[in-house]
Parts: structure tokens; C-alpha cells; sequence
């Protein structure tokens, strides 16, 4: 698949408290290894989409996936399922 930006630089990343329940997080994403689906890292569709990756290690499909699944999932706030 062709993507419009490439992987960001992953030299500078620093640890984070969620190191701690995730150790494999930093040596994942300097190899370019996605965080949910251990697949490759290749590319991304946009810059919020690389900053996206620093932050959580989510490949462009993952990250879609879950953007897809929180849009299936938006309540409206004055539903009754809001306020349960």
C-alpha cells in the first residue's frame, strides 16, 4: 500500500509510566512493529497519524479499525444509554 507519510523518526522516543505494563512498547516501535496486530509499520495517511503512532504504537489499519469502531459506537448524550 502506498502512504503519503513515512514512518516517524522513532530514535528520540522516551519512556512512559505505560512502559511498565507494556516493556515491549519502545523496542515494537523503533523496529517498526505495530503494538496491536505485530504486523509491519509502513507508512501513514496523514501527520495525525504518525503522531498517533508515537503515542500508541498503532499501525494505519489498526488505527482505522478503531476509528471505525468508535464511530459505530457514538451515543447520543441525551440517550437513555448515555446516562446508564
Amino acid at each position: 500500500m502506498n502512504y503519503k507519510f513515512p514512518v516517524p523518526d522513532t530514535s528520540s522516543i522516551q519512556p512512559r509510566p505505560a512502559d511498565l505494563v507494556f516493556p515491549d512498547r519502545i523496542p515494537k516501535m523503533k523496529a517498526h512493529i505495530c503494538m496491536t496486530c505485530s504486523g509491519k509499520v509502513e507508512g501513514f495517511d496523514s501527520e495525525l497519524s504518525q503522531k498517533e503512532f508515537l503515542i500508541s504504537g498503532m499501525c494505519q489499519k489498526c488505527q482505522d479499525s478503531i476509528r471505525e469502531w468508535d464511530k459505530k459506537e457514538k451515543v447520543p448524550v441525551d440517550s437513555p444509554k448515555a446516562t446508564a
